[in-house]
Parts: structure tokens; C-alpha cells; sequence
């Protein structure tokens, strides 16, 4: 289950794309005045009460052209678990648990992490990590592989953990380069350049094997540098198709972690559902 693509945990990262919610319009109230008149003609004052008007609040972390609220995207209840139809790199078709993890504990750090399958040597599995420094940034840490003709663990990550600003999409592809490293039972190497590229395809429909989604929003995510094939002047050639939708998480990701398609065969389910 040997992975080329340590650096697209960014397919966790936007897990789902939410509207920002919008507040009711302001309201304002004002009663009629009331007069009276004594005998000797003399008007008394007219009294007048003005409501509040009702204010607004809009998040502080909307994302600029896609009016989402990065914190809606990460609500820590709500999907949980769910399963992929996975096609490893011999062209075997397996099924793999997956999960979503928040604040784990690793390599000195504290990072969210999507695991899928076993992650334990002699199993399939793969465990991808990031953490969300401030709105619409995920920074990259990398991956843990294992599979079922190894006895190690796989490891490959950024020998300094890169930040992806995703603020730039639709119009402008974030790009980062930082050197990584592969670890696994035969010793450490690296560091070795990458170069990491996402760009914005389209909202589409999406048929997998739990069902059609509509309006799931596809990314393509572009790598290059020593680990991976590169064109004429250092051009990115390796690219993998992702499909994320909003209560779903992942849909569908070719070529995924495991060197194969994977999709969702299982529909993730709320906590406290699985």
C-alpha cells in the first residue's frame, strides 16, 4: 500500500463545504404618538418609544468567494465514521472502515487526522494528518501507511510541517514546496524537494457505489519534485482527482492513498449512529 501522495491530506482538509448562516433582517418598531389636551388648551407633550432594531452577526471567517464559514465546516459532532470501496496497488478491490479524528496527539504536536482501515503493520490502512492554524489554512504534516505484505509502517511528511492557504481558491491555485522525508523499517530518507498544487475544477454530480450526490465539489490535486514525475522545466504530471461533497466528506479520490481509486461505499454516519 505504498503511497506517492503523502501531501494530499488537503482531501481530509475540506471535508464539507457548508453556507454560512444569514440573520434576520433588522427590525424597527416605533409606536404612534399620544397627545391629550386639557381645558385651559394646553397640549401635553407627545411621548414616542423606538424598539432596537435587530442586529446581524456575520462570521469572521468566511471564505471570500465561496461565502462559507470555515468553522461550520468543522463542527466535531456529526459525521464520524463511514466506508470505502478501496482498489489497493495489485488491483485487489477492498472495503476499509474509515474515521475522522480531531486533536490527536502526535510527534510532539496536536493534529486532526482521517484514518482508513487498520493502520497496524500487516493491515491495510492509512492515516493522514493536518491541523487548522486559522481560518481557511490547513497545515500538512503527512501520512502512515501499513499494508498487508509489510511488517513496518510507512511515514511520509514534510520535514517541517507546510501551511496550504485555501482562501485562494477558485481563482488562484495554492501552491507550497518544502522537503520531505519517508521513514519506514529500512532507515529514514530525505529530505527530499516537493512541490504540492490544488486547483478548483468544478460543483458536479457524482455517482459512487453509496449512491448519486449532487453538487459535490471537485479538486485536483497536483504533485511534483523528486518523488514524483515532472515534465520538461520542472511541470507537475502527477495529479489526483478528488470529490468531496458536504455531508459526506470524501466521495471519491482517484488515485487515493492506498495507489488505486477509492470511493464511499458506506454513507458516513452521525456519532453515536455507527
Amino acid at each position: 500500500m505504498r503511497s506517492r501522495r503523502a501531501t494530499a491530506i488537503v482531501a481530509a482538509a475540506t471535508l464539507a463545504l457548508a453556507a454560512a448562516a444569514c440573520g434576520d433582517d433588522a427590525v424597527t418598531t416605533t409606536a404612534a404618538p399620544v397627545s391629550s389636551t386639557t381645558q385651559a388648551t394646553t397640549t401635553l407633550p407627545t411621548s414616542t418609544t423606538t424598539t432596537a432594531p435587530t442586529t446581524t452577526t456575520i462570521p469572521d471567517d468566511l471564505h471570500p468567494a465561496w461565502g462559507i464559514s470555515w468553522s461550520a465546516i468543522w463542527r466535531t459532532v456529526g459525521p464520524q465514521t463511514g466506508h470505502y470501496r478501496t482498489q489497493i496497488m495489485d488491483g485487489e478491490t477492498v472495503e476499509l472502515a474509515a474515521r475522522f479524528e480531531f486533536g490527536v496527539p502526535w510527534r510532539g504536536g496536536t493534529w486532526d487526522r482521517l484514518v482508513l482501515g487498520t493502520v497496524e503493520p500487516g493491515q491495510y490502512g492509512a492515516a493522514l494528518y493536518f491541523s487548522r492554524p486559522e481560518p481557511w489554512v490547513l497545515r500538512l504534516w503527512g501520512v502512515a501507511q501499513t499494508s498487508t505484505d509489510r511488517d513496518d509502517t510507512v511515514y511520509e511528511y514534510f520535514e517541517v510541517p507546510q501551511d496550504l492557504d485555501l482562501a485562494l481558491l477558485p481563482d488562484r491555485l495554492p501552491v507550497i514546496e518544502g522537503d520531505m522525508l519517508v521513514e519506514h523499517g529500512f532507515g529514514t530518507f530525505g529530505p527530499t524537494p516537493a512541490v504540492f498544487r490544488v486547483e478548483s475544477v468544478a460543483v458536479e454530480d457524482i455517482e459512487v457505489a453509496a449512491g448519486l450526490f449532487a453538487e459535490a465539489y471537485h479538486l485536483r490535486i497536483g504533485l511534483g519534485g523528486d518523488f514524483y514525475p515532472a515534465g520538461p522545466g520542472g511541470e507537475i504530471e502527477f495529479f489526483s482527482d478528488l470529490w468531496l461533497h458536504p455531508t459526506q466528506m470524501i466521495v471519491k479520490w482517484d488515485p487515493g492513498p492506498a495507489g488505486g481509486p477509492i470511493e464511499l461505499s458506506v454513507s458516513w454516519a452521525a456519532a453515536g449512529e455507527a
